[in-house]
């Protein structure tokens, strides 16, 4: 049978320095790893969560965010597999300026390595936004037959004052016939 290739194991996640927290907010310190998010915290999530699409066929799945309160960043990395998805593009969704203020989105899509980065957030001194929407949609081709995960380790989705309200490793399954 054939194996699936190992993966190496994630480095944790870090603060790009650009994002680095105001000089007045405390030190962060990293919750340990079993730590339960708070209760009523945000859900962030793949919608549809399972897509199954013809070979060639263009595929345009959203990252969607539930329950959020004081949203106010959330950069990512999202990872498939190139032999399987060519990503086309990554569009900002409406949640981060629903209320109409603007918010910074920049996407770097490397195809060869299956791996897209993306920086979305609140500009500096606006509060954060609330409730539920779109971050990000996506619109991948399907370049192979069988089944594929796009997945979003290690998201953490950051307040106005640059805590971590919401981490979630979000996968969509993709069948291609």
């Amino acid at each position: 049978g054939a194996q699936a290739p190992a993966t190496p194991p994630m480095p944790p996640a870090t603060a790009p320095p650009d994002a680095a927290p105001p000089a007045t907010a405390p030190p962060a310190t990293a919750p340990p790893g079993d730590a339960a998010p708070p209760a009523g915290s945000a859900r962030v999530h793949f919608s549809p969560a399972q897509v199954e699409t013809s070979w060639s066929n263009n595929i345009t799945v959203a990252l969607a965010l539930d329950g959020g309160t004081d949203v106010a960043a959330a950069p990512m990395q999202i990872q498939f597999d190139p032999k399987m998805l060519r990503l086309n593009d990554v569009a900002r969704g409406d949640f981060l300026s629903s209320d109409n203020q603007p918010a910074v989105f920049t996407k770097n899509i490397m195809n060869d390595t299956g791996t897209v980065a993306i920086q979305l957030n609140r500009m500096p001194g606006t509060p954060g936004v609330n409730g539920s929407g779109v971050l990000v949609t996506m619109t991948f081709q399907a370049v192979g037959r069988g089944t594929t995960v796009v997945s979003v380790p290690n998201l953490s989705v950051r307040n106005s004052q640059g805590q971590v309200i919401a981490t979630a490793s979000p996968q969509l399954a993709v069948n291609v016939k």
